[in-house]
């Protein structure tokens, strides 16, 4: 089971570091650049965040993937 804190933390880093740079955009229009801006600013200072925000990323834009494959 997920703690609430745990819970908190997806919408928390997506806001913080995710959206500035990617919110806008279409999926489809998401590249590894686009992902490498997000993530190099905290890269070296916050690794462990960073780690956990590259994989919430990753789930985002393979989600449209493996709903399609789901049908």
């Amino acid at each position: 089971m997920r703690s609430a804190k745990h819970a908190s933390q997806w919408p928390n880093t997506l806001k913080t570091y995710v959206y500035p740079i990617l919110g806008e955009m279409a999926v489809r229009d998401i590249d590894t650049a686009f992902v490498m801006r997000v993530l190099e600013p905290i890269w070296t200072t916050k690794t462990e965040t960073a780690s956990r925000v590259r994989g919430r990323i990753e789930s985002i834009l393979d989600w449209p993937r493996s709903t399609a494959t789901a049908r």
